[in-house]
């Protein structure tokens, strides 16, 4: 389990002794709250609506935990997690607590440039006290992602002749240019290929040793590249593991057999005969920041 890197959080905490009965969870009691107002949705035959629970991902939503010892016992720890199929259980809070009573308000920043469009994100929050016994509740969201315009890392330099501080590879699960002689396999996404016979000539081409699919798509909207339309794109096209007749101004799909991982757009090809610093400048916009 690790614990998010997007979450801001203002924790307070309160102990004192305090009288509650509550048969159904025993000698525990816990609960938590949130500002999220339910969404109501038409069903399929628009004869009446249900109600969401939704997040929005890149936003920020208040959320309130309240954990009771009702015996008049010690709380000892107060633990908030989440669960979505794709990055499974992330801790939000593990907190050790003392006293009958602890709560805890939070900011929690929904996460963004997931793959799925919609997608169900359950809180467990769980309470225990100094006995080993337990609290135990879940909540049920819907996450739904924003189409919201993709950043771009700028200025990968990629050298048609790999050297020291000449990379000519670069790792999209890394998100880093990379030498491939000195990379695992797994590790290079995209390298500069080499004509064997006359290394001072410039191929213009991009191979994979790890199973990347390339598309060129120069009519792809690379200014207003989204998660879904570089996603729609992909999916739409055929991919190959290879990319070749590359030139300045070209636009480059990339993804992982039926995912797409982002769009490439080629700034410059500097092609100086006998320079030996032959080299390719580009843009790229992942889908998801590393």
């Amino acid at each position: 389990m690790r614990k998010i890197p997007f979450l801001f959080f203002a924790l307070l905490l309160t102990a004192c002794f305090i009288g509650c009965e509550n048969e159904e969870y025993d000698n525990v009691y816990v609960e938590m709250t949130t500002d999220v107002v339910p969404t109501e949705v038409p069903t399929l035959d628009s004869s009446s609506t249900h109600k969401y629970k939704i997040m929005y991902g890149g936003q920020s939503y208040r959320i309130g935990i309240r954990a009771v010892e009702v015996s008049k016992g010690q709380l000892s720890r107060v633990l908030l997690s989440t669960f979505d199929r794709e990055r499974r259980e992330v801790v939000v809070l593990d907190t050790a607590v003392t006293g009958s009573l602890a709560t805890a308000q939070l900011i929690y920043q929904a996460p963004e440039n997931l793959s799925s469009d919609t997608l169900p994100l359950n809180f467990i929050v769980v309470a225990y006290n100094v006995a080993g016994e337990s609290c135990r509740r879940e909540y049920a969201f819907t996450l739904v992602q924003q189409d919201a315009p993709l950043t771009a890392m700028q200025g990968i330099t990629l050298y048609a002749q790999e050297g020291d501080e000449h990379p000519n590879a670069f790792s999209f699960s890394r998100m880093l240019p990379i030498r491939s002689s000195l990379s695992d396999s797994s590790e290079v996404s995209l390298y500069v290929s080499r004509n064997a016979e006359n290394p001072d000539v410039m191929t213009r081409e991009w191979r994979t040793m790890n199973g990347t699919y390339f598309i060129k798509n120069n009519s792809f909207d690379y200014a207003r590249a989204t998660r879904k339309t570089v996603t729609s794109a992909y999916r739409s096209s055929v991919s190959y593991h290879i990319v070749n007749n590359l030139n300045t101004d070209d636009v480059i799909l990339v993804g992982d057999e039926d995912k797409a991982i982002g769009v490439i757009k080629i700034q410059a090809i500097y092609d100086d005969e006998g320079s030996g610093t032959d080299r390719y400048y580009f843009d790229f916009k992942p889908i998801s920041q590393k």
